[in-house]
């Protein structure tokens, strides 16, 4: 079966693009897993230290959460935050 010329340039100009797309997103996740696998190295050397620190003080080891290798995003701030007080002015009601 024979297809037009111009049907033909303009597949194979889809088959390039996508082929540069996929060696772009090939390389996105080769970047992806290199910071993937430095966060965790960072980790551990966190850890480490967390729990030198804590037999040089005599301190209780900290509960462990398992953590897995793929990397999750969370949903809540990193610290415990105080919730914010009204000021004294605008509390008072005989102001």
């Amino acid at each position: 079966m024979a297809i037009p010329i111009s049907e033909y340039r303009e597949l194979y100009r889809s088959l390039e693009t996508l082929t540069a797309s996929q060696s772009s997103h090939g390389q996105e996740m080769a970047a992806i897993r290199a910071c993937q696998e430095q966060m965790l190295a960072t980790q551990a050397q966190h850890t480490a230290i967390l729990r030198q620190l804590q037999l040089h003080f005599d301190l209780p080891p900290a509960v462990e959460h398992s953590t897995s290798t793929t990397a999750v995003p969370h949903s809540h701030p990193a610290e415990p935050q105080a919730p914010s007080e009204a000021p004294a002015e605008e509390a008072d009601p005989s102001a």
